[in-house]
C-alpha cells in the first residue's frame, strides 16, 4: 500500500509554492506585493526582506517538490514511510512560518503605503499653500489701479521672485508624483493618446518649442556645469518626443521624470551659482512646461483619481498650477494698461482662488496630524 501521509501534504504544499489549486485544508501563500519606488527609496530594508523571502519560497519550492517525488511511493508502515511523514510535519512547518513572514512583508509594505500617501499630502498641501499666497497678491495687486499703474516693475518682481520658490517645489511634487504612479499613468496615457488626440499633440508640440527656447538660454550661458545641466533637461524632453512618437507610453512617463529632476538640479545650481536673471527667469519659467507636459497623465476622461496624498494629485497640483501661475504672470505684464482686462482677470484668479482654498480644506483634513521628515 503507498503512503498517504508521505505525499498527499507535501504535494500540496509543493502546489502552494507554485501558486496551484490547494486543497481545501492547506492556506495559500500569499504573492509577495511589489514595493513603490518611492517606498522602496524610505524603506530599504523592505527590498532585503523582500529578497530573503523570494529565497526563501524558491528553496521550500525546491524542497517539497523533491520531498514528494522521494515519497510519493513509499510503502505504508514502513522505516522510510515515517520519515517522509516527520519530514512532511517540518515542511509543513517552514512553509507556514513562511506565510506568516509573507503576511507581515506585504503588512509592511501597506503601512509605509500609507504613510507615504499621508506625507505626499502634506507636501502638495505645503505646494497649495505657497499657490494660494500667490494668487492673493496677485488679485490684491489687481485690484489697486494706482499702485499697478505707479509701482507694476517693482510688484511684479516680487511676484516673480515668489514664483521661482513655488516653481521648485511644483516641480518636485511632480517629479515625486510621476516616480509612485509611473505604472498607472503609462496605462492611462494610451487611453488618453486614442481619447484625446488633438490635445495631447498640442501639448506635446510644446516641447518642440521648450528645447528651442533651452537653446537660446545655453546660448547666454557661460558657467559649464550649469550648461550642462540645461542639456540634461532638453535632451530628456527630446527622448519625451521621442517616446510619444514610437507610442511607448511607460518611457513618456519615465523621461517626463528625468526632465523633472533635470530641472530640479538646475534649481539647485542657481541658488549656489546664480546667473543672469534672463536665464534664471526662463529656467523657472520652465516649470510651466513641464507641468505641460505632466498633467497629460493626470487630466481627462478616464485619469486616475487625484485624490489628497495620492500620485496622481501630485502630479495635478503641481503641474496644472506652475502652468497656471506662470500664465498668470505673463498676462499681468500685458493687462496694466486696460482697466477692464484687469478686472476680467481679477475676477478669474477670485474664482481661481477659490478653488484652491477648497483643495488647502481637502489636503489639511488628509495631512492632520502628519509628522514627515525631509
Amino acid at each position: 500500500m503507498r503512503s498517504s501521509a508521505g505525499a498527499a501534504i507535501v504535494g500540496g504544499l509543493a502546489l502552494v509554492l507554485a501558486a496551484a489549486a490547494l486543497p481545501a485544508r492547506a492556506e495559500p501563500v500569499p504573492p509577495l506585493v511589489e514595493i513603490p519606488a518611492d517606498v522602496a527609496s524610505a524603506h530599504p530594508e523592505l527590498a532585503s526582506q523582500k529578497a530573503a523571502l523570494v529565497g526563501e519560497r524558491n528553496s521550500l519550492r525546491s524542497q517539497t517538490k523533491a520531498h514528494a517525488a522521494e515519497c510519493g511511493s513509499v510503502v505504508a508502515g514502513t522505516a522510510a514511510d515515517r520519515k517522509c511523514a516527520q519530514d512532511n510535519t517540518r515542511l509543513s512547518a517552514d512553509v507556514a512560518a513562511h506565510i506568516a513572514a509573507s503576511k507581515r512583508f506585504n503588512a509592511a509594505v501597506a503601512a509605509a503605503e500609507r504613510r507615504a500617501a499621508v506625507c505626499a499630502a502634506v507636501r502638495q498641501a505645503m505646494v497649495v499653500d505657497l499657490r494660494a499666497a500667490h494668487l492673493a497678491k496677485a488679485i490684491e495687486l489687481l485690484s489697486d489701479p494706482e499702485r499697478f499703474e505707479v509701482d507694476r516693475e517693482r510688484v511684479l518682481e516680487d511676484l516673480g521672485e515668489s514664483a521661482k520658490g513655488f516653481s521648485f517645489e511644483a516641480v518636485n511634487l511632480v517629479t515625486l508624483g510621476l516616480a509612485r504612479g509611473a505604472k498607472e499613468f503609462a496605462r492611462f496615457n494610451i487611453l488618453a493618446q486614442k481619447a484625446n488626440a488633438a490635445k495631447f499633440a498640442s501639448q506635446l508640440g510644446q516641447i518642440a518649442n521648450e528645447e528651442a527656447r533651452m537653446d537660446r538660454v545655453i546660448s547666454e550661458l557661460k558657467d559649464t556645469e550649469l550648461v550642462r545641466r540645461v542639456f540634461e533637461y532638453k535632451s530628456a524632453l527630446n527622448k519625451v518626443r521621442i517616446a510619444e512618437e514610437g507610442a511607448k507610453s511607460a518611457e513618456m512617463v519615465s523621461h517626463t521624470r528625468e526632465a523633472g529632476e533635470a530641472l530640479l538640479g538646475n534649481y539647485e545650481l542657481m541658488k549656489i551659482k546664480p546667473p543672469a536673471r534672463s536665464v534664471s527667469n526662463a529656467l523657472y519659467g520652465s516649470s510651466a512646461a513641464l507641468g505641460s507636459v505632466a498633467i497629460i497623465f493626470v487630466e481627462g476622461p478616464g485619469a486616475v483619481a487625484a485624490t489628497a496624498g495620492s500620485a496622481a494629485a501630485s502630479v495635478a497640483i503641481g503641474g496644472r498650477e506652475a502652468v497656471d501661475m506662470w500664465d498668470e504672470l505673463g498676462r499681468l505684464k500685458e493687462v496694466y494698461l486696460d482697466r477692464r482686462k484687469r478686472e476680467q482677470m481679477k475676477d478669474e484668479l477670485v474664482t481661481r482662488l477659490g478653488k484652491v482654498r477648497q483643495r488647502q480644506a481637502e489636503l489639511a483634513m488628509a495631512a492632520k496630524g502628519a509628522a514627515c521628515g525631509g
